[in-house]
């Protein structure tokens, strides 16, 4: 699927943080640079109004850059 190898543009940020948030049962993360693990929390604390939003609705923001296939396929509300 595209969300391991995912399009140049794509806002892969939000998808590494919706994912991590929409696990209940989350109990580790784990990165190969420090940097990159904070660079994820700075943006779930920028924008965590979208994240839940998206989340509670099962939708992906318009806002959000990603192909459509991705948008499609990623995020469905059970």
């Amino acid at each position: 699927m595209r969300l391991f190898f995912p399009e140049i543009d794509t806002n892969t940020r939000y998808l590494h943080s919706r994912f991590a948030l929409m696990d209940k049962n989350i109990n580790m993360g784990q990165a190969a640079f420090y940097n990159f693990f904070l660079e994820i929390i700075r943006y779930i604390e920028s924008n965590w109004e979208l994240l839940v939003r998206d989340i509670e609705n099962g939708t992906i923001d318009e806002s959000i850059k990603m192909s459509n296939e991705v948008r499609k396929k990623s995020f469905r509300k059970n």
